[in-house]
């Protein structure tokens, strides 16, 4: 399950081990709503997560479109997810951690 708060004006979700697509269909409103609120920035973190599907980066594009880029970031990032982001280069447009 998909969890958002705050953390010094940044909003932080985490998610579970496993975002596929049913998943990003289930969670993108609320997803997009929690990175709406005014703040500082957006942080998706993917402590413990497996595996995203394309659903996901389509989801972090927009998220990355919402806040900008000095705003989003990814966080927790695993060497397979870093490899994912960089396949998909989106490395390049976001900050991954």
């Amino acid at each position: 399950m998909t969890t958002a708060e705050r953390d010094n004006n940044r909003i932080v979700i985490t998610f579970p081990q496993r975002v596929d697509t049913a998943y990003c269909q289930e969670n993108e409103k609320a997803i997009l709503g929690s990175a709406g609120q005014g703040c500082r920035g957006v942080d998706f973190d993917l402590r413990g997560v497996e595996y995203v599907c394309s659903a996901f980066l389509r989801i972090c594009m927009q998220v990355l479109k919402l806040v900008g880029k000095d705003r989003f970031r990814i966080t927790g990032c695993s060497p397979g997810l870093r490899k994912v982001f960089k396949i998909a280069c989106y490395d390049g447009l976001m900050i991954i951690e």
